[in-house]
């Protein structure tokens, strides 16, 4: 610690951390900071707090916990406003909005509309169009090769940037594994079914099923979108099961995943995840047997092992444990170059997915297609892709589930409404789903996981699923969550 003496005698003499260069006149507290900030194992540092990084004024590195109660995650910090932007968007109910959305019953096909671009950036035609197919040209897509698991011979042991602030956590809290392994609280009631005989429905805590509908005729009511596309409506959001139980996000994910495998009835039984969706303990059982199966196996030595603990994990363990369940599936990590953002990359790829299930001759301004969802990661964070806004102006929006935050009261009442109310604005209902370019352009790279379609509704088989498993060849993983 060193100090320095203002020229005036009658300033206060200042310290300054010789790690971060933070100055403080009270020699104590700096003290405290350097212990609590920049020592390991320091002992004013509770067993919870170890391992996360608190970043000194001024400094957009690191992770802080987010302030809201019921939040807690940690967070890095250059992501805190606009994670504190979409607490507040959960929060967004119909009676802020003017509701008068009628009566709630069993959700009716979605309308046709016409739509006129008026673009700069391109016209708004089918993606099969000249113009369309020539903008693609600059798109970079890596897909990784399979290689032999001898290149587990070369995986380090990742740190706090990859893995989280809790990189080096041996066990979780006993009270949070117990809850984990236990799954969510589940309720049952009784509801007529297609048949009109009573079934026995379970409700689970953390599950909202049913919201891509309500986000299709969102989407139709926005005059500012030109045409949107929307995966399999039996995609179901799943959040947080725990107040402040930290970063499962990409837990989370799987599980959205797996929702579509369950929602999409495999022909023939092969669906691998009967029953409820799994537990975060049993996938991590899963991906830690993927490992000894060869699987992706120098995620064990780069993580250190996850079972039991809060480490985050990424695309190649989510890539694990779909291939050691039998799904065939496929990763691509989409990076910029001289003609392309990574951002533009991204959208680009995501709308030709979509586009793919455009059927033939004319169609609905917004298409809800049987497609599955799309594993999306960033540095830092990971949420489900369901679908994609295309704008008048020609900008263009992904549609997420971020398991981070739960869907706002105003857009589960609308669950089951044959339609929405022409005084209600959709727009703030939708801002917890949106990720636009302002968003995406803080990033450089991304990474995309997908699994193959249910065959009854696409006969599509895209290059990248056919690998048996993929290894990373280009210095994965960036951050993860």
């Amino acid at each position: 610690m060193t100090s320095s003496a203002s020229s005036s005698s009658g300033s206060a003499q200042l310290f300054s951390c010789p790690f971060c260069g933070l100055r403080d006149a009270d020699s104590y507290a700096l003290h405290f900071h350097i212990e609590s900030t920049h020592t390991p194992d320091s002992p004013f540092v509770t067993a919870e707090e170890k391992g996360l990084c608190t970043p000194c004024p001024g400094r957009e590195t690191g992770y802080v916990l987010c302030p809201e109660p019921s939040c807690g995650d940690p967070v890095l910090r250059i992501d805190l406003q606009t994670h504190l932007d979409m607490h507040l968007a959960e929060r967004v109910a119909l009676t802020e909005l003017g509701d008068d959305c009628g009566p709630f019953i069993e959700t009716g096909s979605i309308r046709a509309s016409k739509s006129t671009s008026k673009g700069k950036r391109r016209s708004h035609k089918p993606s099969g169009s000249k113009s369309h197919r020539s903008r693609r040209k600059g798109l970079v897509e890596v897909t990784i090769k399979s290689e032999p698991s001898s290149s587990s011979k070369k995986a380090r042991r990742l740190g706090t940037s990859e893995l989280g602030p809790y990189a080096m956590e041996q066990q979780m809290p006993p009270d949070l594994y117990n809850q984990l392994a236990a799954g969510p609280p589940i309720s049952y009631h009784m509801e007529f079914g297609p048949n009109k005989t009573l079934v026995r429905v379970a409700t689970v805590a953390n599950e909202t099923p049913n919201l891509i509908p309500v986000i299709a005729k969102l989407c139709e009511k926005d005059p500012n979108v030109a045409y949107a596309w929307l995966c399999h409506d039996g995609v179901r959001h799943i959040g947080k099961q725990l107040p402040r139980e930290g970063g499962f996000c990409g837990y989370r994910n799987i599980q959205m995943m797996i929702s579509y495998l369950q929602s999409a009835h495999f022909e023939g039984g092969s669906n691998p995840f009967p029953g409820m969706v799994p537990s975060i303990i049993k996938l991590q059982e899963w991906i830690e047997a993927g490992w000894e199966m060869g699987i992706n196996d120098h995620g064990k030595i780069e993580t250190g092992g996850i079972k039991g603990t809060r480490k985050y994990i990424g695309t190649s363990e989510a890539e694990t444990l779909f291939v050691s369940r039998g799904v065939t599936c496929g990763a691509k990590h989409l990076t910029g170059s001289d003609t392309i953002e990574a951002h533009e990359a991204l959208l680009d790829f995501v709308e030709n997915y979509y586009e793919k299930a455009r059927p033939s001759g004319p169609t609905n301004r917004i298409l809800q297609t049987r497609r599955p969802p799309i594993y999306f990661q960033h540095s830092g964070h990971s949420m489900t892709i369901v679908g994609l806004e295309v704008y008048q102006d020609g900008s263009r929006s992904l549609l997420v589930f971020d398991p981070s935050f739960s869907p706002s009261p105003g857009i589960r009442d609308l669950v089951g409404a044959k339609r929405i109310g022409s005084k209600i604005d959709g727009t703030p209902l939708l801002k917890l789903h949106r990720r636009g370019t302002q968003y995406l352009q803080k990033y450089k790279e991304f990474e995309l996981l997908t699994v193959q379609a249910n065959p009854r509704d696409t006969d599509i088989l895209e290059g990248l699923h056919l690998n048996p498993f993929l290894k990373r060849t280009f210095g994965w993983p960036f951050g993860r969550r």
